[in-house]
């Protein structure tokens, strides 16, 4: 995570970002987010609507700093 971040130079992502960037899928993203903000590591800080019907999408600040150590650093 910490490396996306780097390229992005950015601390906000939504899960179809960081599944572009993971080449994965976006609903595996989804579940990588919402687990980072179960562990305090992340938070919605907006949501974007989407041009046709469905759920407005959330976009994630990651709050990963140098001094945190946890299970996603490698991801």
């Amino acid at each position: 995570m910490k490396s996306i971040i780097k390229k992005r130079a950015r601390e906000e992502i939504s899960a179809s970002e960081l599944a572009q960037f993971m080449q994965i899928t976006t609903r595996s993203a989804r579940r990588i987010l919402s687990e980072l903000e179960g562990d305090g590591l992340a938070h919605v800080m907006a949501e974007e609507s989407p041009l046709m019907a469905g759920r407005p999408r959330k976009v994630y600040k990651l709050l990963l700093d140098s001094t945190s150590k946890h299970v996603h650093d490698d991801f």
